[in-house]
């Protein structure tokens, strides 16, 4: 427990990990807190009603009471500097997550550019093919129809469009649209990330609650 709270090389789920074990520990520290509370002040009623009770007896639980409230501070001091850290630690992620992106989109820049370059080159090619053919630039299918096997060009134009589609995987305009989410998910300020962290921390408690009830209930 506490162990990412002095490691630089945490990631974040040691460190929700981390909060949910002191948060836990904490709960059973005050569930102590309140056995002792009550047995000291049972041993103050019995000795008020003339038992002799030994006063170091009362003074070793009381101290017992003082060293968890201690233990306790502690852990909330770790619990608020490991949130800061996983906090910080989205956000850094998410900037370095954004850096990607910015990269990912400059490749996708160039790439872009060589397709339109291939898209001209391929497009002057079949002008002036087609001009040679039938002596007109206009590209379209239905000139393939003055042909007798005009059908049969339209369907294997059709087919090996398709296999290039495939070949090329998707589209640089679905990949932008995808960037785009990516980096509105990315994006956000501290408080976002705060909300982020509290949510984390919440699923990871309720797993552990749920892990804990299904171990008492096996005993």
């Amino acid at each position: 427990m506490l162990k990412s709270l002095f490691s630089k090389k945490s990631n974040v789920d040691e460190i929700v990990t981390d909060i949910c074990e002191a948060n836990l520990v904490i709960s059973d520290i005050n569930q102590e807190i309140s056995l002792l509370r009550d047995k000291s002040m049972r041993l103050r009623q019995r000795r008020l009603a003339g038992e002799t009770i030994p006063v170091p007896g009362i003074d070793e639980i009381e101290n017992d009471i003082n060293s968890h409230l201690k233990d306790i501070e502690a852990l909330n001091v770790s619990v608020k500097e490991l949130r800061d850290k996983l906090i910080n630690l989205l956000i850094e992620q998410g900037q370095n997550f954004m850096n990607k992106l910015s990269g990912e989109n400059a490749n996708l820049d160039s790439i872009t550019r060589d397709a339109w370059k291939e898209l001209f080159s391929l497009v002057a090619k079949a002008s002036a093919i087609k001009y040679w053919l039938i002596g007109s630039g206009k590209s379209n299918h239905a000139d393939f129809h003055f042909t007798e096997d005009g059908n049969d060009f339209i369907r294997q134009i059709e087919s090996e469009f398709e296999l290039l589609v495939k070949k090329k995987g998707p589209s640089i305009h679905h990949r932008r649209l995808e960037l785009q989410n990516q980096s509105v998910l990315s994006q956000g300020d501290r408080v976002d990330f705060e909300k982020t962290a509290d949510e984390m921390i919440l699923v990871a408690w309720k797993k552990q609650e749920e892990k804990k009830s299904t171990e008492e209930a096996r005993v």
